[in-house]
């Protein structure tokens, strides 16, 4: 039995009021589906080089519709302008630890095409994590809809929803340092931050996997998310506190630069 728990009707408040706040900025309707096949064809339109990435790439994984939740913002010609997607990993009693570095292992490749390889004692700190879990990722959105902050609305607005379906132990994703350092993560939502600790002894072709951060939110992150949903409690609380008012321009610059 979790300490903390989302009331169901807060949490259908919390997503009716970030629908409402992402069309309130041009959109046309926000679709939440779990087909990965549909997912591919919207990261299409709004224009991801890669598609799907590692997570969500049907040659690397078997993805049912019941363990995919993925959401989109949609333009008035019916276009995709923003992505982001969840998947369920329905592993329980299994460490974090130990899941990431099979996966990463089984899944990455490194700069010569062949497979990563990770050092012992790598992500050590995530050993007493068990699942289940819900990675989040995929978040992108479309050159000509930047600045919006779309992408932040929809990753918290995916997150909840995500969290209601599932009820994981821990939702969790990965950003570059650089993110972590121009607050990405508190934007959209998240209230964990801690390096990966990764240790390579065949290091990942593409650098951001190289010395990621680990973000994620437990119950009671989740329970925070739903009762403020927009953040605006988090935004007056910096305003009011004087050693957090120099933190306040990173809140703003994330809430754009999400969109970058």
């Amino acid at each position: 039995m979790r300490l903390f728990q989302p009331n169901d009707l807060k949490v259908a408040d919390a997503i009716s009021t970030l629908y409402r706040q992402i069309c309130s900025l041009g959109a046309a309707d926000v679709v939440v589906a779990n087909e990965v096949a549909e997912f591919e064809v919207a990261a299409q339109q709004v224009g991801k080089t890669n598609q799907v990435g590692e997570h969500f790439k049907r040659s690397l994984n078997t993805l049912p519709p019941s363990h995919v939740l993925w959401a989109g913002v949609y333009d008035h010609d019916g276009s995709c302008i923003c992505t982001v997607a969840s998947r369920f990993q329905d592993i329980q009693g299994r460490s974090l630890e130990r899941h990431l570095a099979e996966y990463l292992e089984r899944t990455f490749e490194d700069e010569d095409g062949g497979k990563v390889a990770l050092q012992r004692g790598s992500l050590s700190g995530f050993a007493l994590i068990e699942g289940p879990f819900v990675y989040v990722g995929e978040g992108f959105v479309r050159n000509d809809s930047r600045g919006k902050n779309y992408l932040g609305l929809l990753q918290r607005m995916l997150i909840i929803s995500a969290y209601h379906k599932f009820r994981p132990n821990l939702i969790y994703g990965f950003m570059t340092p650089r993110m972590i350092r121009m607050r990405y993560h508190t934007n959209w939502g998240y209230s964990i931050a801690r390096p990966c600790g990764l240790i390579w002894d065949r290091q990942p072709k593409n650098s951001d996997w190289r010395s990621p951060y680990l973000v994620g939110l437990a119950s009671e992150g989740i329970c925070r998310l739903v009762e403020d949903p927009l953040m605006a409690g988090l935004s007056r609380h910096r305003e009011s506190t004087q050693t957090d008012t120099s933190a306040q321009p990173y809140s703003e610059m994330a809430a754009q630069a999400a969109d970058i």
